[in-house]
This record gives structure tokens, C-alpha cells and sequence, in this order.
């Protein structure tokens, strides 16, 4: 028979194990696998910004942050969009998104990269044509004039924006990017 104890010492044991990978990352920020590892056990804490920035992954999925959304001539709300999108979200999974996205031959994250996650029934008020998309990029030279804290650095964005330019052949399958 355990003791009521057992499961906050397991639980200990466990902080004992991301803390020991995390200062091993710390020492060696250049190993692949031990950054899986870290972002592997965030993941089962339930961080996923933690797992994101473990495998370089930046995380901006925001509802808020879009223009006024609709579909044909109804207007969607806020919680209409963030119903949309909820369920991707929550099954997002970012191993399984880094193990899927284009590299280099160095291992980084091949740089001016799209790649669609899911394309939703929703479009910006008064613009049909800009579709909302869920997609993962990474910084081309046009982006890095907005971002230029991304030079030099092999990050992946996974954001929600509006896009006229769709390509199914840029669409990542579910099994790519849902855990």
C-alpha cells in the first residue's frame, strides 16, 4: 500500500528531472535532443509555451489580436472565432509540429517557410478573399523589417492571421501538428 505522501514526492521527483534537463539545456543549448526532452516533459506538465520555447517555437495564436472576422454576411464575434480555433489549439502539439516542418541540412528551421495548419470558414470583414489560417513560418527578409530581433535566429512562429494566399500543397496534414 503507497502512502498519501507518494504522489507529491513522485511529483517532486519529476521537478528534480526538468530542472536537472533544463540546466543540462542551459550548459548545451545546441542539443536537439535535449531540447526534446525538455519540451517533452513540459508538454506532459501541460506548458505548452514552455514546450514551444524549449524547441524554438513561438507561440501567437491570438483571437483578439485579428481584424473583425465573418463569414458571408454574418459578423463573427470574438468567442465566435475563439470557438473556430479552440479545438486546434488544444490538440496542438509542438514535437510533433518541429519533427514535421522543412529543415536545413544543419538541423535549423529552413528560413522564408509557410506551412498552413488548418484554414477555417472565416474571413476579414469587408475582404473576402483574407482567409483566417492557422499556419507555422519562419522569418523571410520581408518579415525581418518587422521582427528584427529574428536575425540570425532559426525561430518557427505559429500564429493565426488573415491570408489571400492559400497553397494546399504548403497544408501540413493534422497528423503533423495535433497531438
Amino acid at each position: 500500500m503507497r502512502p498519501a505522501h507518494a504522489p507529491a514526492k513522485m511529483e517532486g521527483v519529476t521537478d528534480d528531472v526538468l530542472r536537472a534537463l533544463e540546466r543540462a539545456l542551459a550548459a548545451d543549448p545546441g542539443d536537439r535532443a535535449l531540447r526534446e526532452r525538455v519540451a517533452r516533459e513540459r508538454g506532459r506538465r501541460g506548458d505548452r509555451a514552455g514546450a514551444c520555447e524549449a524547441l524554438g517555437i513561438r507561440w501567437e495564436p491570438d483571437a483578439l489580436a485579428l481584424p473583425a472576422m465573418g463569414w458571408g454576411a454574418h459578423r463573427l464575434s470574438v468567442a465566435e472565432v475563439s470557438d473556430l480555433v479552440k479545438e486546434d489549439l488544444a490538440a496542438f502539439d509542438p514535437l510533433a509540429l518541429a519533427a514535421a516542418f522543412p529543415r536545413r541540412r544543419d538541423g535549423a528551421f529552413r528560413g522564408n517557410t509557410t506551412r498552413f495548419l488548418r484554414r477555417y470558414r472565416a474571413h476579414e470583414a469587408g475582404s473576402t478573399r483574407r482567409r483566417l489560417v492557422l499556419l507555422a513560418w519562419t522569418p523571410g527578409t520581408a518579415s525581418l523589417w518587422a521582427r528584427p530581433e529574428d536575425r540570425g535566429r532559426a525561430v518557427l512562429t505559429v500564429s493565426l492571421e488573415t491570408r489571400s494566399t492559400y497553397s494546399p500543397r504548403a497544408l501540413l496534414p493534422p497528423e503533423a501538428w495535433r497531438g
